[in-house]
């Protein structure tokens, strides 16, 4: 009789807990709801969030914010709360798109060396011209952005015969 009960109270937990998907219609298990970190509540399903994020990344080249699919929602999309809902490829341009507008009006870029590759932000008023990657700890141009070119202006850098004038300064 206890088997019984218990199976009674599970179905009728399965078919009670549930929502309706304000993009897809969809009738659903209250577990496909999309959890947005506390942010806001609206019902949307994995799935039409997940393609939400998607439809931004392809077509819209913006800041990396991306709103609630609710109309008079004022609320972002937490992205640590989307990670698994997205490839990594995807997340990963989402976390550069929010990086670039974060950084959009400081000077910066990224260190010439192909295993390193770090970004360098100016964080002075000065203009930077020789400078130590924090990452891998060589010198390179800011202004340039190519390994030092000591004794060599940076237009002139581009006519050194190989790479080791550039290695020896």
């Amino acid at each position: 009789m206890k088997q019984i009960r218990d199976l009674k109270v599970h179905y009728n937990k399965m078919y009670l807990e549930q929502f309706t998907c304000q993009i897809c219609f969809e009738s659903l298990p209250l577990e496909w709801k999309f959890k947005n970190a506390d942010l806001c509540t609206h019902p949307f399903c994995l799935s039409c969030i997940s393609m939400h994020i998607k439809l931004y990344l392809r077509s819209f080249a913006g800041t990396g914010t991306i709103r609630c699919p609710e109309i008079e929602c004022e609320h972002t999309l937490d992205p640590f709360s989307c990670r698994l809902l997205v490839t990594r490829e995807e997340f990963v341009k989402w976390c550069d798109l929010m990086c670039r507008s974060a950084l959009s009006g400081i000077d910066s870029c990224y260190c010439p060396f192909p295993n390193c590759s770090a970004l360098v932000l100016n964080e002075c008023s000065d203009k930077l011209k020789k400078t130590n990657c924090p990452n891998c700890n060589r010198n390179f141009c800011f202004q340039c952005g190519v390994p030092w070119h000591a004794g060599y202006g940076c237009s002139e850098s581009g006519n050194l015969k190989d790479r080791n004038d550039i290695l020896v300064g």
